[in-house]
């Protein structure tokens, strides 16, 4: 193993049960779903006027002054998020790369709902991830949202196949490594997590980590970040594939996840479903066809723009196409 820091078949399944319950573990549907975009909320007319509602956020704020037009809030939160993030020191940035903020909604500023804290107030609908990074004030917010959208399911992508003997393959964000009863219920003696710094942000992360490690369950950590910029290390894929493939072919289920189970752990797996298809199979070293398989057993797999590039160009390059 490399020395990072000490994610055919029926349908979608996710489980979902208490931490440490002693009861058997159901299977549920548990999908969760992004909202789509509304007529009135301007995040996708760039050429419209500025809400009303967002006039008196953008006029307390020194650096949003000569902004008239949506376009240039776009363009301006798209600066001032750049300098942000490069002004902000390691630790506060260690949160908010667990969020991949897509500048879809350029209100001014993150107002999370009383009861949704991963949806604002300024646009309807629109969750924190379609902000802008410079909107998003407080680093509590983002723990909050992450801790809202987080439960502790897992969408089953590969079930354990009984006439090959190979485990599970289940993909989920960070709060799933607390479920004891659904490692049980697929035997998960490996976790392959693909998000950076999560230990040190969530206490109950990092707790659920020690309690399955006392278990015996074995973790892998891959320093990603989830940005359309980071380049993830082919060693890295490589070894996921690896990895993966060996668990499984001794019949142990696998967990791979990231924050939220929605963009770098989905990379992963997306990697490892066309890499592991057999030849002739429509799924073998196709990026395309892998992440819609992956996506009707996890409908909010989203990898970012950054991740698909690479996605494809491995594949091109056939570096998906291993020999277990």
């Amino acid at each position: 193993m490399s020395a990072n820091d000490t994610e055919e078949v029926p349908p979608s399944e996710s489980t979902a049960t208490t931490e440490d319950t002693a009861t058997t573990a159901t299977t549920a549907t548990a999908e969760i779903t992004a909202t789509e975009p509304q007529e009135n909320d301007s995040r996708n007319d760039n050429d419209g006027p500025i809400p009303e509602s967002w006039q008196s956020a953008i006029d307390e704020d020194s650096k949003l002054s000569g902004v008239t037009t949506l376009g240039q809030l776009h363009e301006r939160m798209q600066v001032l998020s750049a300098e942000v993030t490069a002004n902000s020191d390691a630790k506060t940035n260690a949160v908010f790369e667990q969020l991949h903020f897509k500048g879809i909604c350029a209100a001014p500023v993150f107002q999370p709902h009383f009861a949704r804290k991963d949806v604002g107030t300024m646009a309807i609908g629109a969750k924190i991830s379609d902000y802008y990074r410079y909107a998003v004030k407080s680093v509590q917010h983002v723990k909050a949202a992450l801790e809202f959208i987080n439960d502790e399911c897992a969408s089953v992508v590969l079930p354990a196949d009984t006439n090959t003997g190979k485990g599970a393959l289940l993909l989920s964000g960070y709060m799933a490594v607390r479920n004891k009863a659904m490692f049980e219920e697929h035997n998960i003696r490996l976790v392959i997590n693909t998000a950076r710094n999560l230990g040190k942000i969530f206490p109950k992360y990092a707790g659920g980590r020690r309690k399955r490690k006392k278990e015996g369950v074995t973790f892998k950590n891959f320093k990603w970040g989830d940005s359309k910029d980071f380049q993830i290390p082919e060693a890295d894929v490589r070894e996921l594939i690896q990895l993966t493939e060996s668990a499984r072919s001794r019949g142990e289920g696998v967990l791979i996840h990231c924050a939220q189970g929605k963009s770098r752990s989905v990379t992963g797996v997306i990697a490892y479903v066309a890499a592991t298809a057999p030849t002739g199979s429509p799924l073998h070293n196709n990026v395309q066809a892998a992440k819609k398989f992956v996506k009707k057993r996890r409908s909010m797999v989203s990898p970012n723009s950054g991740f698909l590039s690479q996605l494809r160009d491995w594949e091109k390059r056939k570096v998906l196409i291993t020999e277990m």
